[in-house]
């Protein structure tokens, strides 16, 4: 009896041992997460106890139901432990990887408004910079045009900051609110300026001037504008004297040069008609032999009238034998006619003899 009641005790004093190991073990394994890699494991007090009771030859059917009862709560609570630390495992990295991206973002941001301002103040240096006062780099230039056509008026300027642009009509200020609807449209682009003026009378006729200013400086340049009327028919393109001008023809020539025959030292002349009075680029007449240009000369005279034109050779020697020919000139080139001169011999000094040049002088008789 007494044996019993003892190892009733040391049965009760071994379970509460082991339950103050369990509630040791699970406070501590409460800081430390398994991940599901981590194998399952009892610790070194659990071992302790399983072989403590293994050592236990006597052990009653009421221990062993609690030791089997204490085995499945403790896998039970190391499979609740696994899966938390699954879960706090996922959720950290999760939270992380959002961390991760919100200081990227934040980075991103940060560096965006540091690039911004970076130009900003970049943008500010330049324009302080480039400042300059405002410069013609196109003037105005004058126009002249009929009435009820219109004319604009343009020009082209460097200055920074952009000016304030004035247009002036013989030194007083236009003003498009006071002149007729759409008579003066004025514009300002890229650093071009424009003053159109539309249906252009008489009274349009003047200086107009414009005047940029900035703060640096101003610039100023003008031009003039002239105004012409029309008159009709009595002048201009539809005028009858323009017309009869055009409806005039190039001369040409009325009759062909005729063949010539003449003797040594007898004169001879060629001559020729027009069509019509010469225009003024037809004056310049030529006169030509075998090819080669003649012109005027002791024995050869050449002459050119308003409607004829004419050679006259005075003397006539054997080498003025040859094709002659007369150019008058044209809208489309040249106008030509050809004649042949045949220049025969003179009778010879003495009778019987061969007749001879007299145009050949003889300078070494040895000479074939």
């Amino acid at each position: 009896m007494e044996t019993r009641t003892l190892f009733h005790h040391r049965e009760e004093e071994q379970k509460e041992e082991r339950h103050r190991n369990l509630q040791m073990t699970s406070t501590t394994r409460k800081t430390k997460f398994r991940t599901s890699e981590e194998e399952e494991g009892f610790t070194l007090s659990d071992l302790s106890i399983a072989s403590a009771l293994a050592l236990t030859s006597e052990v009653s059917w009421e221990s062993k139901i609690r030791q089997e009862a204490a085995i499945l709560d403790m896998e039970k609570r190391g499979q609740k432990r696994v899966r938390f630390g699954n879960e706090m495992e996922k959720l950290e990295k999760d939270v992380i990887r959002h961390c991760r991206f919100l200081r990227v973002r934040a980075d991103k941001k940060a560096l965006r408004r540091k690039a911004e301002a970076k130009a900003r103040r970049e943008k500010e240096v330049m324009e302080l910079l480039s400042c300059r006062a405002p410069m013609f780099w196109i003037p105005l230039r004058a126009h002249a045009v009929w009435e009820r056509m219109s004319v604009k008026l343009e020009c082209t300027i460097l200055a920074s900051p952009l000016p304030e642009v004035t247009w002036y009509k013989n030194g007083v200020r236009i003003d498009p609110r006071l002149a007729p609807a759409g008579k003066y449209r004025m514009k300002s682009e890229f650093g071009m300026l424009t003053l159109d003026i539309s249906r252009c009378s008489l009274d349009d006729s003047a200086e107009y001037s414009v005047v940029v200013k900035n703060p640096y400086g101003e610039a100023y340049s003008f031009a003039t504008v002239l105004v012409r009327k029309y008159y009709g028919k009595e002048s201009g393109f539809d005028s009858e004297i323009y017309k009869r001008t055009l409806m005039r023809q190039d001369a040409d020539f009325a009759s062909t040069l005729k063949p010539v025959f003449t003797r040594e030292k007898e004169p001879f002349t060629l001559f020729c008609s027009f069509t019509a009075d010469l225009q003024e680029h037809q004056r310049d007449i030529r006169w030509f032999r075998d090819g080669e240009l003649l012109k005027d000369s002791d024995r050869r005279q050449i002459k050119c009238g308003d409607c004829d034109a004419s050679l006259t050779v005075s003397c006539a020697y054997k080498e003025d034998e040859g094709f002659y020919s007369v150019r008058i000139p044209t809208q489309d080139g040249y106008s030509e006619q050809r004649a042949y001169v045949f220049v025969r011999d003179a009778a010879a000094a003495t009778a019987g003899a061969p007749g001879s040049p007299l145009n050949v002088q003889c300078h070494d008789v040895n000479r074939n």
